[in-house]
């Protein structure tokens, strides 16, 4: 029981930090869990969950990465 806690909470702490990696790492291991053929099924299982149920961000965050990434985006016409 003791070491299923601890692997939950192992699992739970590399979900955030694949998840703070960005949207490219997230979507490499997304496509890692779909991939029973190449690694192994519990691997698979822990890695699902970020298919629905990543942490999500605000819309704030959103926009200020968006001008951070293309300036004034919204003028650019990239809305």
């Amino acid at each position: 029981r003791r070491t299923t806690i601890v692997s939950d909470l192992a699992w739970g702490y590399t979900i955030r930090a694949i998840q703070l990696l960005g949207p490219v790492s997230v979507k490499f291991f997304q496509w890692a869990a779909t991939r029973r053929d190449i690694f192994p099924p519990n691997l698979c299982d822990r890695l699902s969950v970020l298919h629905d149920r990543g942490y999500p961000h605000s819309f704030s965050w959103t926009q200020k990465t968006l001008t951070e990434a293309f300036g004034d985006y919204q003028n650019k016409g990239l809305v």
